[in-house]
């Protein structure tokens, strides 16, 4: 259970006959929810306080749902007309932790190696390292629903941009089936009509919204942040053909189960 509480009430000194009373501070020694929010107004600003159960909470997840915080309410204030979903949410450590560290593979080394087989683990890396968030939905493919498909990404810029190779099944020699483009919705709706926004592009938010896109591989809290920095991105899928076994050449835009098109007004206003 969580509770918050904004005492806006202003705390003054009462001035009684020969006496004189200020508040004080009192530290909280127990919790009365299993999560507490007290906020008040200092000086022109907000104050906060965090009361937690710690049979519940680590003094660690509680300091990052704090920078959360912070980082939301900055968000509001530099933009208030912004909508709530497309607010940051990550502090900026943790968006670099995202979009570098989650996308790099782990790092092994045989317990006995040759000098020249270490030499050759040590090489530079290469545009096909690094696919390495797993995510899973289905895809509207010529007008059918297909999948769900596997999704093997990396975050090739932070704004973000991130590039899926996307394959039917898990196997390691399936045949790559699909290709996703997942760009900032900052770079794509000012640039992309409306007309091509709706046929060929779809809202991460909206798809994800839908209950159809899982991240794998990933604890719960790391998971959830992926799909919210995703929540802010548009996609455009191109999509092989295949007669049988071989591609045939032909490349069509698959498209998200649930995209919504917009209007030239709902349009206009996600761009600001």
């Amino acid at each position: 259970t969580a509770f918050l509480t904004d005492m806006n009430t202003p705390q003054q000194e009462l001035a009684l006959a020969d006496l004189s009373v200020r508040p004080i501070e009192i530290e909280a020694t127990s919790a009365h929810f299993d999560l507490e929010l007290h906020l008040r107004e200092v000086d022109g600003g907000l104050r906060g306080e965090f009361i937690y159960s710690t049979d519940l909470f680590e003094a660690e997840t509680i300091g990052r749902l704090a920078g959360h915080w912070q980082t939301l309410l900055g968000g509001i204030v530099a933009n208030p007309d912004q909508p709530i979903a497309t607010l940051p949410l990550l502090t900026a450590p943790e968006r670099r932790l995202l979009l570098a560290e989650w996308s790099r593979g782990p790092t092994v080394t045989p317990a006995a190696a040759c000098v020249h087989e270490l030499v050759a683990a040590q090489a530079a890396p290469t545009p096909g390292d690094g696919y390495n968030i797993h995510v899973t939905a289905p895809h509207l493919v010529n007008g059918k629903v297909m999948g769900p498909y596997h999704h093997y990404c990396k975050v090739v810029a932070p704004d973000p941009q991130i590039v899926c190779l996307i394959f039917d099944n898990t196997d390691p020699n399936a045949m790559l089936t699909q290709v996703e483009y997942i760009m900032a919705k900052s770079l794509t709706r000012p640039s992309v009509s409306l007309k091509d926004w709706n046929k060929l592009w779809h809202d991460h938010a909206v798809e994800i919204a839908g209950g159809r896109v899982q991240v794998l591989d990933l604890p719960p809290d790391k998971a959830k942040e992926v799909a919210d920095t995703v929540a802010k991105t548009d996609g455009i899928i191109y999509s092989f053909d295949f007669t049988g076994k071989l591609p045939n050449g032909t490349v069509t835009h698959a498209q998200a189960v649930g995209h919504k098109p917009m209007s030239a007004k709902e349009y206009a206003e996600s761009k600001k």
